[in-house]
């Protein structure tokens, strides 16, 4: 039988590879497709982060060694540990440090911007041409809002100009790379790898320099921050390059005010050791915390402040157990039991409360830390822009969630909550009908997110009014309106009660 011969148009398939049409092919991979459209001429960049590094590994040595000038953003989170993790850490970076590939690693999102550009300049030239990567933090930047400077069009046309490759694509007379490489070849090959690694430096200073004198910029290989006027010199990469910039900011007797924002995940699970250790440091930074119960940006999984019962996707109602299995935490104890911090706790529903204490913790010369409930409309549910502020005030009125501020040195203030004195709120008249308090039985009912059958919702609501009652009578405690805590018994009363 003849085989029928295939009319081959090159340069139609270079343009349907680069163009990234075959990302949506199922039977291709997104790595083969880097290389493939790379090695064509093409400028490609793109992302990954932690396992997603992982399964690029046996293509990062490939693309290395045919000295393709390829770019790779990654977000540096750790790798599996027994289990899936989603911490932030170096260790996926780190893992690829023998790969052959260049690694930036940026203080903040505006120098992860402009590292973008300048590794394609440096790694395009004759001398080096070798893929890079450039790194920010997962969590600690990739999760952050950061105003940044965009490099307009016409610099990146002038600055960067045609793609540049060792070997420039010949649609007319093209060639065939094997996928063997000869013993008499291996060696030369690395060695030339070897050279370029070495020659890299001087280009990417040449670049940063062009990059600075154009832009204004400083960028450095190494970034000293008045260094050569300190008794000690901290050495370090990404984000804490920034934070400690602010801290030495404090004796260059310059206003400065660290504001550090993030979710429950960041601050209950995540980020929990650095910041007890942080509290106790008297370092003048607010950290401000928006709590909605779960890592709602990853996935609806449960946190710290996930509350007894709730159904997330790493506690899903099962058989044998119905939703999470322990207790929420409160992370504003924590900082309390260091007197010199200011503490408070907020909501939503009363904007001009917290935007007072808000002004004052964040005006105070020391540690503050505020947590706010921030309910999260997609992973909650909520499909009416109302939802979200009604919701915060349920949790205030059914005592699931105490607001109050803790000045350093004092007792806790409970005046931002409707009758502080008393056990529950009192019912109220609204438009001349009496109306009682919401109790967490309705916020059970809104949300949606505690499942089984009516036996089990009972006992997954009784759990949870237990633990808001004693939190709310230890906080009328530390108020000075209690004189005493009351014992199992008196709570399961209290409730039976109401």
């Amino acid at each position: 039988m003849a085989l029928k011969r295939r009319d081959v148009d090159f340069k139609r398939d270079f343009e349907f590879t680069f163009n990234g049409v075959r990302l949506f092919d199922k039977k291709s991979y997104v790595q083969d497709i880097k290389e493939g459209a790379a090695s064509q001429g093409g400028r490609y960049a793109d992302n990954t982060s932690s396992q997603g590094l992982t399964y690029k590994y046996k293509n990062m040595y490939s693309v290395a060694g045919k000295r393709l000038p390829v770019v790779m953003t990654m977000q540096t989170r750790e790798l599996n540990k027994g289990g899936l993790s989603i911490h932030n850490g170096h260790a996926d970076l780190y893992a690829a440090r023998g790969a052959g590939w260049l690694q930036f690693m940026s203080a903040d999102n505006q120098e992860l911007h402009y590292l973008l550009p300048l590794a394609f300049k440096a790694i395009e030239q004759r001398q080096v041409m070798l893929p890079a990567i450039v790194t920010g933090e997962g969590f600690q930047k990739s999760h952050s809002i950061e105003n940044i400077k965009i490099v307009s069009d016409k610099f990146l046309k002038y600055f960067l100009g045609e793609p540049n490759r060792l070997f420039q694509p010949d649609f007319d007379n093209p060639v065939l790379t094997g996928t063997f490489t000869d013993i008499g070849t291996t060696m030369p090959t690395q060695m030339k790898q070897d050279l370029a690694l070495l020659n890299a430096k001087k280009y990417v200073k040449a670049a940063m320099g062009v990059m600075n004198e154009i832009l204004g910029t400083s960028l450095d290989v190494v970034e000293d921050y008045y260094a050569a006027e300190s008794e000690y010199v901290v050495v370090c990469l990404g984000a804490r390059v920034s934070l400690f910039n602010a801290f030495r900011n404090l004796y260059l007797d310059k206003l400065t005010k660290v504001l550090v924002f993030g979710g429950d995940g960041s601050f209950y699970d995540i980020g929990n050791q650095g910041l007890n250790f942080a509290l106790g440091e008297n370092q003048d930074v607010t950290w401000i915390i928006y709590n909605n119960e779960a890592y709602m940006n990853t996935g609806f999984q449960k946190s710290g402040a996930s509350r007894f019962g709730s159904n997330r996707t790493t506690s899903p109602y099962g058989m044998e157990l119905q939703g999470k299995d322990d207790f929420h935490r409160e992370i504003v104890g924590q900082a309390m039991v260091i007197p010199g911090v200011y503490v408070a706790r907020l909501s939503l529903s009363n904007p001009m409360h917290a935007m007072r204490i808000l002004t004052e913790a964040v005006a105070y010369k020391g540690p503050s830390l505020i947590e706010f409930f921030s309910p999260c409309p997609t992973g909650q549910g909520m499909a009416t822009d109302d939802l979200p502020i009604a919701l915060s005030k349920m949790m205030v009125d059914s005592r699931a969630w105490t607001v109050f501020t803790r000045k350093p040195y004092a007792r806790i203030d409970l005046a931002g909550n409707p009758d502080p004195e008393e056990i529950y709120p009192k019912p109220r008249k609204v438009k001349g009908k009496e109306v009682n308090p919401t109790t967490f039985r309705d916020i059970v009912a809104l949300l949606g997110q505690f499942t089984g059958d009516e036996k089990t919702i009972d006992e997954i609501v009784k759990v949870n009014e237990r633990q808001n009652l004693y939190l709310w009578c230890l906080n009328q405690y530390r108020a000075g309106i209690r004189q005493d805590m009351p014992d199992a018994d008196e709570i399961e009363r209290l409730i039976s009660q109401r």
